[in-house]
């Protein structure tokens, strides 16, 4: 199945720039091939080696400077100035335009995937749901992620919406930004499984209104989790 493929090839790019990294020997401050060239050389869709490269990032294990390279960090000594917690500093426009489109469109799909569920969607969404709490309770994060990710990607795709499905796909294969950085937070994996029940609950129940809000609820916490502030635009008469 196609979640079980994407986290197969996560973990493998991990391992993979670690090797690399142990077999050429290279020392703190080392810089590694770029992006497009890791994918080659190690044979990995640059997604994977994209969203790898993420993780290890957050981790203290590697530091990106944008336009220079990706370098080898020590993560003992970069846990002493909290790598994500820099990272986070870094990205925070990214994160708030991620998380403006999702607030547009996820509520909505839910909306209709509760309209529109079948008792198929309902027996498909349960092992994701099983999937993510068991990496929640292994503290497994690339694997929370890659559950998290299918769980929003199936109801984007129970909406019966092509246009929304095919956002929420690129958002899962290419934009991985605002999944690594919530389940980083810590309380938010345990958050999730909560919301992720509401959500499920109310589109099993074929209620669109409280399917949309709970989505809404679900999003807005995150948000907050990150110390986000997305703000209000003013009205053009103001």
């Amino acid at each position: 199945m196609q979640p079980v493929k994407k986290q197969k090839l996560s973990s493998l790019a991990v391992n993979a720039i670690i090797s690399l990294i142990e077999e050429q020997k290279l020392g703190v401050g080392d810089r590694l091939p770029s992006e497009p060239k890791l994918a080659i050389l190690l044979e990995i869709s640059r997604p994977s080696v994209r969203e790898a490269i993420r993780i290890m990032e957050m981790a203290g294990r590697l530091r990106v400077e944008q336009g220079k390279g990706i370098f080898v960090q020590d993560p003992s000594g970069a846990a002493l100035f909290s790598p994500f917690k820099k990272w986070l500093t870094n990205h925070k426009e990214l994160l708030k335009e991620h998380f403006e489109v999702r607030l547009l469109i996820e509520p909505h799909a839910a909306a209709r995937a509760a309209e529109r569920r079948s008792e198929n969607d309902r027996l498909r969404f349960k092992p994701v749901l099983k999937e993510f709490r068991y990496a929640v309770k292994n503290k497994d994060i690339e694997a929370q992620i890659q559950a998290d990710e299918e769980f929003h990607r199936m109801i984007a795709h129970v909406s019966g919406n092509r246009t929304i499905y095919e956002l929420m796909k690129t958002f899962t294969a290419e934009l991985h930004e605002g999944w690594i950085s919530t389940l980083h937070t810590p309380g938010r994996s345990e958050a999730s499984i909560t919301e992720h029940c509401a959500v499920f609950d109310a589109i099993e129940a074929g209620d669109p209104e409280a399917a949309a809000q709970a989505m809404t609820n679900h999003l807005a916490r995150a948000i907050k989790d990150l110390g986000l502030k997305l703000g209000e635009k003013k009205l053009c008469s103001e």
